[in-house]
């Protein structure tokens, strides 16, 4: 009988490690993440011009900005970075966005590095953080790279 329960401690008990495991990796992440977004200083606003669902799925995606205003004129950490915001250059950007399902070609956008606002028609319709997808297991900054036009 007790070599049944220890067997079955061990086989429930690896699963829960490694949850736990995953979470304090996740938060570590998004700790990164928050470091990494006030680093940047990112603030712009502008129209949606594109919006590409990831494969990746979880409402992840990639939109194209026409800027009206950005405090960063070139922005590119492709080749520096394995998890990066996107890409700032000649009056546009192409954004990694979390709440893809959410926007559409026309909206208009406001970020201010850790926060977005997305209006339709002048109406605020979104207004939420902005987070980088995770890559445990897969990771979708290559297909990201390739939506990436600028």
């Amino acid at each position: 009988m007790k070599k049944n329960y220890q067997k079955i401690l061990f086989v429930l008990g690896i699963p829960f490690i490694l949850f736990i495991i995953l979470v304090f990796f996740g938060l570590n992440k998004t700790k990164n993440d928050v470091e990494y977004y006030k680093s940047i200083g990112l603030k712009l606003n502008g129209k949606i011009e594109a919006v590409e669902k990831l494969r990746y799925g979880h409402d992840y995606g990639v939109i194209t900005i026409d800027l009206n205003y950005s405090n960063i004129n070139e922005y590119d950490k492709r080749n520096e970075l394995k998890r990066y915001l996107g890409v700032i250059k000649n009056g546009k950007a192409d954004l990694v966005f979390n709440s893809i399902g959410s926007v559409k070609k026309g909206d208009s956008i406001v970020i201010d590095i850790q926060n977005y606002k997305v209006f339709r028609s002048g109406k605020l319709i979104k207004e939420n953080i902005i987070g980088m997808p995770s890559d445990y297991i897969f990771t979708p900054f290559n297909e990201i790279k390739s939506k990436i036009n600028l």
